[in-house]
């Protein structure tokens, strides 16, 4: 970040703070401390957000441009099981099924791929088509790939939600916070195509969530 080094303000700005000095509503160096203390709390917040990327790039082969190896998947394995989200003891069955995996994804295959212009998820797709056609057994495998997946490449549209929530629930309608709904979500235990399975048999349970 080279505005804090420079002391670089923007002319008009600059031009504005004398005026106000020359009012005598502030002081020139005052106004300039804050300035630079603004500059060293965003250049914080921006390496802060920075490390967290670095965490997610052990996931880099979700994107299938390269024959990936177990080395890749363990890490992935370790930042997930840390999450909660994988049992390590399970670390055998994936590793049968990575390598199962490895008999699908050729170099050829991620050549085709990548001249097709396949995206990240189409790829895994073809996979998981081929093992379901082959009756071949992928679900400790399924849980990586789905949780590498589902992380948002932006939190946009979480930022969007939450907008659309602070307009549509006024004092006089039901406040539900954020611990109340993470109370509600009930599918924490089930993969996307179990509870996509589970929804499928229960009416019911549609039901009250749409009428």
């Amino acid at each position: 970040m080279r505005k804090k080094p420079n002391k670089f303000i923007p002319l008009s700005i600059r031009m504005l703070i004398r005026q106000l000095e020359y009012d005598g509503l502030v002081q020139e160096s005052d106004i300039l401390t804050v300035i630079e203390s603004f500059y060293s709390t965003s250049e914080q917040y921006l390496t802060s957000w920075t490390y967290h990327f670095e965490e997610l790039e052990i996931m880099e082969f979700i994107t299938l441009k390269k024959i990936p190896n177990w080395s890749e998947i363990e890490k992935v394995v370790k930042f997930i099981s840390n999450k909660g989200f994988f049992n390590p003891n399970n670390d055998t069955a994936l590793f049968d099924q990575f390598m199962l995996t490895l008999q699908y994804v050729t170099q050829e295959k991620i050549d085709e791929w990548n001249l097709e212009k396949k995206y990240s998820d189409q790829r895994w797709v073809c996979i998981f088509k081929y093992f379901k056609e082959k009756d071949i057994q992928c679900d400790k495998m399924i849980i990586i790939v789905e949780y590498v997946l589902c992380l948002a490449g932006s939190n946009a549209s979480t930022e969007r939600v939450f907008s659309h929530i602070t307009k549509i629930w006024t004092k006089e309608k039901t406040h539900l916070n954020v611990s109340t709904l993470k109370v509600l979500v009930i599918n924490f235990d089930y993969t996307c195509l179990e509870f996509y399975e589970l929804l499928k048999k229960n009416n019911l349970l549609i039901k009250k969530n749409y009428i």
